[in-house]
């Protein structure tokens, strides 16, 4: 597992925490980021990482199966994104950690021996609607329980 953790200004927060990532994935072989490689701007990251459906949540998580052509090579890739800590309060990071975090962990171990030249890299998104995360799978393009 690599992790790379980008630093954070008073008024921002990330969904979970490094040590929640390693607790859950353990020594699964993904590459976690932590506002490493994005914009600061979730609504920007939200118009790249959802470009092929309305996304009116808050953008907490993406997780994806990379293939890069110029290292012939493929690996997982896991983003937590910038939020606002007037948005995303202490209620939502406990609920991300008991039920999101498992989830993406759980989806990770049904995908991870996927061939992508057969159906595509696999590709999902995690957003907060205030309430609740909800899973989109941007392979098949649709919204997972």
């Amino acid at each position: 597992m690599i992790i790379k953790r980008r630093g954070l200004n008073p008024n921002e927060t990330y969904c979970c925490t490094i040590r929640d990532v390693k607790q859950v994935f353990g020594k699964a072989d993904i590459q976690v980021y932590f506002g490493y490689n994005i914009c600061r701007k979730e609504k920007d990251n939200r118009k790249y990482y959802q470009s092929n459906k309305k996304f009116d949540e808050i953008l907490v998580a993406s997780m994806s199966l990379f293939n890069s052509t110029f290292y012939n090579e493929m690996y997982w890739i896991m983003h937590f994104f910038i939020l606002e800590k007037k948005e995303y309060n202490e209620n939502a990071y406990n609920k991300f950690i008991k039920e999101a975090l498992p989830k993406l962990y759980k989806l990770y171990e049904q995908h991870k021996e996927d061939n992508p030249y057969e159906k595509g890299a696999y590709s999902v998104v995690v957003g907060y609607d205030g309430e609740r995360f909800n899973f989109f799978d941007e392979t098949d393009y649709k919204w997972l329980d």
